[in-house]
């Protein structure tokens, strides 16, 4: 990778992320079908715990990709001075860092989790659009470009992974209260791990968007 092209860096480690939840996949819908793969235990805790990972990884590098938007149009010369690849590559193996040691949180926990994420892409989509009305230099070509980025950080974010987090809580509400889980609950899981299969499709849509306006919108608002 470039120095002068470091961007795409988190969307690589994105699709990083993605791809090692796929891979746990197989044995996740096998116990949906044979309760014996739960017997497997030490495969089955190594299998959610990879999931995991990748999931909260997944979670941390959007969040990125969200603030290093926000940064280009309204903290251009912080971005220009700090965006180097040795400062991205760390950013990167913190992100990698804080999914592996907030595995071992309890599922509760990592469900409330979603609220956090939600709220600071919403901050940066708002903060991002905003400086973006007040900015004149860039063409407005590159202002839709850098918000589709944006929406479709978004939209990943509350399609793919909101209906997780969602059974997540009603599945250790049931738990706590020491209630089977509905049939219908374990079956909409294991639709909803088939719907996040598709989700590395969409990072490469993500990595063009990012490609062509990294370097060309922070030329532009350099220039102010």
């Amino acid at each position: 990778v470039k120095a002068d092209c470091v961007s795409p860096l988190y969307v690589i480690n994105l699709l990083a992320a993605n791809l090692l939840q796929i891979a746990t996949v197989p044995i996740y819908l096998a116990s949906f079908t044979d309760q014996r793969v739960c017997s497997w235990t030490v495969v089955y805790q190594v299998n959610v715990a990879v999931f995991e990972v990748g999931l909260l990884a997944s979670i941390g590098f959007m969040l990125c990709i969200s603030l290093e938007r926000y940064l280009v149009i309204a903290r251009p010369v912080w971005h220009h001075n700090h965006h180097s690849l040795s400062f991205v590559s760390r950013i990167s193996l913190a992100v990698w860092g804080a999914a592996v040691l907030l595995t071992s949180i309890k599922n509760f926990y990592l469900a409330i989790l979603f609220l956090v994420p939600l709220a600071l892409l919403l901050i940066f989509c708002v903060s991002t659009r905003r400086a973006l009305v007040t900015l004149s230099t860039l063409p407005p070509e590159e202002k839709k470009r850098i918000l589709r980025t944006l929406a479709l950080v978004l939209f990943i974010f509350i399609g793919i992974f909101a209906p997780h987090f969602v059974l997540y809580v009603i599945t250790v509400i049931y738990n706590l209260a020491k209630v089977d889980v509905p049939q219908g609950v374990t079956d909409c899981q294991g639709v909803l791990l088939n719907i996040r299969c598709l989700h590395p499709l969409l990072d490469p849509i993500l990595y063009f968007l990012l490609r062509t306006d990294v370097r060309e919108s922070l030329d532009t608002v350099s220039c102010c």
